[in-house]
């Protein structure tokens, strides 16, 4: 009837002509993902402007007004003086997924299930998915609909798709005390896994999960550049993150002493993990300020 409420969504620097006045006022952060909405009524009727500062912006602005929204049957109501503008706080919001027989429920699922998992989460600000090593041919349980190589790739086309972080967990190398040929040799398997998957973002080498078998991290830190000057020669730009997981006072302070020294521009971040044996607020005094620590 030409009074019913529109719904506009638009990155604000394309937003149609008619509509570009308006959303310069709606102030929307000059950050990466910041968005706003608004209501427009100076038309015939309603318009409720979604507008992010990226293409990102737009996604989480979908995301908020689908949380504010009272929704009854038949009906979507939002009031007239609905206005918000905001960034997100955390640059790295992810979760971690997986596909392996430990749940009653996601060793069954197939690629399109889990776009519509990493979809529904994005609702609430998700945007980034990491998940662990694998061997790209693995089948893990009887349900598995795909191999884990399949599934990893299926993962990071949905995320380049959407424009999310793709995230890889795996351990560090180098610290162990293993021979030279055993260290070229996990280098070379970690490679393989990348060069499985067609777009990723980040990786990030734990010093240790439930305890440390890097009793060496000046060994650790060696083979983890030579593993990162290659990673990068497959994924240009890759994030490499090291954690200092497990480690004890004298390794912690080898650990801060290396990054404080040596400022390795080949470190992405670090990451303040489970079995860290120090505060995050130590963690941050401690590690160099051009180094994010993601938890």
């Amino acid at each position: 009837n030409g009074t019913n409420p529109t719904i506009l969504l638009c990155q604000a620097d394309k937003a149609p002509a008619q509509y570009r006045s308006f959303i310069a006022g709606m102030k929307i952060p000059d950050k990466a993902e910041a968005f706003a909405i608004d209501v427009y009524t100076e038309g015939k009727s309603p318009v409720v402007i979604l507008a992010g500062s990226d293409e990102s912006g737009v996604l989480f602005a979908a995301g908020r007004f689908l949380l504010d929204l009272k929704m009854t049957k038949g009906k979507l109501e939002l009031p007239a003086n609905y206005r918000i503008a905001t960034a997100p706080r955390y640059p790295h919001r992810g979760h971690q997924i997986a596909y392996r027989s430990l749940a009653h429920c996601y060793d069954a699922w197939t690629p399109d299930t889990y776009e519509q998992y990493m979809r529904e989460l994005a609702v609430f600000g998700a945007n980034a998915f990491e998940t662990t090593s694998f061997s790209p041919e693995d089948r893990d349980g009887p349900h598995a609909k795909v191999s884990k190589g399949e599934m990893a790739v299926a993962w990071s086309r949905i995320c380049a798709d959407y424009g999310f972080d793709f995230w890889l967990f795996s351990s560090a190398i180098g610290g162990d005390g293993k021979s030279i040929e055993d260290q070229k040799s996990a280098i070379e398997s970690r490679l393989n896994t990348l060069r499985a998957i067609p777009h990723l973002d980040h990786i990030y080498l734990t010093g240790g999960d439930g305890g440390t078998s890097h009793r060496r991290p000046d060994l650790m830190f060696e083979w983890t550049e030579k593993f990162a000057k290659e990673a990068r020669k497959i994924h240009p730009g890759l994030g490499v993150w090291v954690s200092n997981q497990g480690f004890g006072p004298e390794l912690n302070n080898w650990f801060f002493d290396y990054l404080e020294r040596e400022q390795p521009e080949w470190v992405t971040g670090v990451v303040y993990g489970a079995w860290s044996r120090v505060l995050l607020d130590e963690q941050r005094a401690r590690v160099p300020q051009q180094y994010p620590i993601r938890r």
